[in-house]
């Protein structure tokens, strides 16, 4: 049985002087938008929080889907993919987010690395 496949983009840009990570979940047509503001504290509550809303999101799926995380691009306004810069600790993000889907989950999705591909 062939996996559905699932997208999650990452990458950081600056913005009227504000370094913003952006974090999104791309399933099918439809993708959900996090971002984190440098400065805001509690940043490793806050790769908790987003993994763990990205798992649900993936696990609600009827289907069982293979996840990718994609460094350095987003979805901009006009819905297309546009490269930004590179998160320099993207593991840390994958790592979460995969021990997440794994408790969530035993075997209904799978999170693959393609940070270095791009």
């Amino acid at each position: 049985m062939k996996n559905e496949k699932a997208v999650v983009l990452v990458g950081r840009e600056k913005i009227n002087g504000v370094n913003i990570e952006n974090y999104q979940l791309l399933i099918r047509q439809e993708f959900t938008t996090i971002q984190y503001h440098s400065g805001d504290s509690y940043y490793r509550e806050f790769l908790d929080e987003v993994s763990r809303e990205f798992a649900e999101k993936i696990l609600d799926e009827d289907s069982n889907l293979e996840v990718g995380v994609l460094n350095g691009f987003k979805i901009n306004e006009n819905t297309d993919v546009v490269r930004i810069g590179r998160l320099e600790d993207v593991r840390l993000f994958e790592t979460i987010l995969s021990n997440n889907v794994s408790q969530l989950s035993i075997g209904r999705a799978a999170v693959m690395s393609a940070a270095e591909m791009n």
